[in-house]
């Protein structure tokens, strides 16, 4: 399954299957004390009446449209829920936020190696995965010891070498049911991916 961008964007994006349908929206905006929040919503059926999302606090608020691209969206009536967020520190751990717990990513996701090139997380499904941090991309595998790839990212291309795609995000059936845990914490580890290669 391919989760593609609307936008070469990591932190402003809706994500669409390859038959265009929206499932998952990414919006980070300024928060409280100048913190950054990066909220993960997900799509859900569509209504008679104007979409809403909904937050972590149980409130709701009208689902804005970011552009044109979005039309469908709110012609479709589609609500938000918000399952996952990420709360960027500039000077010290940032946080990440899912199912009801709020955790540290040292705690939740601790880095393995010498040159600390990959970070393991256990899932609410009791696996251990681990995103491994390439150059150019960064791919999930599960942390037995295989080489099996479960979810990799693949950047935009211009078409120069291959064929012209915006960005995506590759995930196989088996990380379906903790998707919201892979889309999270591949915010993180591409965000870390890029500001090393910078």
């Amino acid at each position: 399954m391919e989760l593609r961008f609307s936008r070469n964007s990591l932190f402003n994006t809706v994500l669409r299957d390859t038959q265009g349908t929206p499932l998952f929206r990414i919006d980070t905006r300024k928060g409280p004390r100048k913190v950054s929040l990066t909220n993960v919503s997900r799509f859900v059926g569509g209504v008679d009446e104007p979409s809403r999302e909904m937050l972590a606090d149980g409130t709701s608020r009208n689902v804005t449209g970011d552009g044109a691209s979005d039309t469908d969206i709110l012609l479709m009536g589609l609500q938000e829920e918000q399952v996952a967020q990420i709360e960027w520190h500039q000077w010290s751990q940032s946080i990440f936020r899912i199912r009801g717990q709020t955790k540290e990513v040292k705690e939740y996701m601790p880095h393995r190696g010498v040159l600390r090139r990959q970070r393991i997380f256990t899932a609410s499904n009791g696996q251990k995965y681990k995103w491994q941090l390439g150059y150019t991309t960064c791919w999930l595998q599960p942390d037995d010891g295989k080489d099996t790839v479960l979810a990799r990212f693949h950047r935009s291309s211009l078409g120069i070498i291959g064929k012209k795609h915006r960005a995506y995000l590759e995930v196989t059936q088996e990380v379906i049911p903790i998707i919201d845990e892979v889309i999270m914490t591949f915010i993180w580890v591409e965000t870390r991916r890029e500001d090393r290669q910078k």
